[in-house]
């Protein structure tokens, strides 16, 4: 579930820097390609918008899933269909990619067919804000079946027969889904570079380096730049946590983030320098025991 606009543009009193005007004749080569590949909820649209702000950068926010939503696709769109059309669009620039609508598994075909100008990172967040992030999503949508389908698959989860008995309804089902969201750390930090959303809105020099890998150092992010990035404020589309205590999860839900988020998912969030809360973390002789 994504934004209803798949190109999102700069939505700030500053002003993002202006675009070359060099025409594309002037420029014979494609651009070089990115995907910022990332489950959500971890501020792909205020991502988006930072890289659209580059003048040498031409950036597209879950296109596939826009598609679905508004038209009713039911087949997924080709990922390689999804990034040869963002690289038609974003012709007579150096750099084009996608941000949250391409799938980590089609990563070795996007390879394949790009080779050496196909670039890929990984966009997390702390994993209990995200995961709030994530049910405030599903309230905004009311919890909907059209926009979520087939969440009866958390059946099959390893854990899950552990809590079977506490899943009684279809929002309790997504919530599952939600956790299980978060175990994708495990295969993406195989796949390609991870990187912080706390990271690259807070900190110049880390959003420089993500630039720098996305582009394979073909884009130069200036000090103008960079302020202009920093100047966005904080990155949550989803809910809005100012000035108040998040609410705890009930004992339930706890019950669920222990038995659904894998020891090794806990692993790399704390590799990456984040916090799990106490209440998450299961003991390994009650896990084995389990």
């Amino acid at each position: 579930m994504s934004s209803n606009s798949a190109v999102v543009g700069a939505r700030s009193n500053a002003s993002a820097p202006r675009r070359s005007t060099v025409d594309s004749s002037d420029r014979p080569h494609p651009p070089e390609l990115f995907a910022v590949i990332t489950w959500g909820c971890a501020g792909t649209k205020w991502l988006t918008q930072v890289l659209n702000g580059h003048p040498e950068i031409f950036c597209i926010h879950a296109l596939r899933y826009c598609i679905d939503v508004a038209d009713g696709v039911a087949a997924r769109i080709d990922d390689v269909q999804v990034l040869s059309a963002v690289e038609r669009m974003g012709g007579g620039l150096r750099l084009a990619g996608e941000v949250h609508g391409l799938a980590r598994t089609s990563v070795p075909r996007l390879q394949a067919k790009f080779g050496k100008r196909f670039r890929c990172a990984g966009l997390v967040r702390s994993p209990a804000p995200r995961l709030r992030s994530q049910l405030a999503l599903f309230a905004t949508h009311n919890y909907s079946p059209r926009a979520w389908p087939n969440m009866e698959y958390v059946d099959r989860l390893p854990g899950f027969a552990r809590v079977a008995g506490m899943v009684r309804s279809y929002e309790q089902l997504m919530f599952v889904h939600a956790v299980n969201m978060l175990n994708a750390v495990i295969e993406e930090q195989k796949l390609f570079p991870l990187y912080r959303l706390e990271d690259l809105s807070a900190n110049a020099a880390a959003l420089s380096g993500f630039i720098d890998h996305i582009s394979g150092g073909c884009i130069e992010a200036d000090e103008m730049y960079l302020t202009w990035a920093q100047s966005l404020g904080a990155p949550n589309s989803h809910v809005s946590m100012a000035g108040k205590a998040p609410r705890p999860f009930e004992d339930w839900q706890l019950d669920v983030i222990r038995a659904i988020l894998h020891p090794e998912a806990i692993e790399a969030y704390q590799d990456l320098g984040y916090e799990i809360p106490d209440d998450w973390i299961e003991s390994p002789a009650v896990r084995a025991a389990a």
